[in-house]
């Protein structure tokens, strides 16, 4: 488990985005369940994070333009995959506890990796007036050859009887792209 404390970088440098990974991640709480949605998925037909995260906060989103990458067979929680610069996107949801949303710390490393991955933003709020959706910039993947693996947490919340529950889970980074 990551159980990080180590924040994502600052402003992300300057670089060619390839892509826009949407992560639609349902946690299903009573279960202690996570999957992705098949709403989830890699878009390239944008330019820009803003026209991405407004057409998604509007319910305006095209369908992807193609899968995300596949996961391990079994994970409890599924890693989020990287294979080329792009930003992710970690849009949250619940069918047991509509009031799931990102606590004011919404993730953080397990490891110092602020020189990978920047710029966590925060949007979209729940009932509970916290974001519901976190994205962040990865300018630059590490090569498949490396393997690497960095583990975070995502750190959540829900309301249940008039109580605020914390709530957190530690998937991993997977930065592995060509090569």
């Amino acid at each position: 488990m990551a159980k990080g404390s180590y924040p994502l970088g600052g402003a992300a440098p300057s670089f060619a985005m390839q892509e826009i990974l949407l992560y639609c991640l349902q946690v299903t709480i009573s279960t202690n369940t996570y999957i992705y949605t098949g709403s989830s998925g890699s878009y390239t037909c944008y330019t820009s994070i803003g026209a991405f995260m407004s057409d998604l906060q509007a319910g305006r989103l095209p369908a992807p333009n193609g899968a995300l990458p596949p996961f391990a067979s079994g994970e409890a929680v599924p890693d989020i995959i990287i294979v080329e610069p792009c930003f992710v996107v970690v849009a949250l949801s619940s069918p047991d506890q509509p009031t799931l949303c990102f606590q004011a710390t919404g993730m953080t490393t397990g490891a110092d990796c602020s020189n990978k991955y920047y710029a966590l933003t925060e949007a979209g709020t729940s009932s509970a007036g916290n974001p519901t959706v976190a994205y962040f910039a990865v300018p630059v993947v590490a090569p498949a050859s490396l393997g690497v693996a960095d583990p975070y947490t995502l750190f959540l919340q829900y309301i249940s009887g008039g109580s605020t529950i914390l709530y957190d889970i530690d998937p991993c980074l997977r930065n592995q792209g060509p090569g």
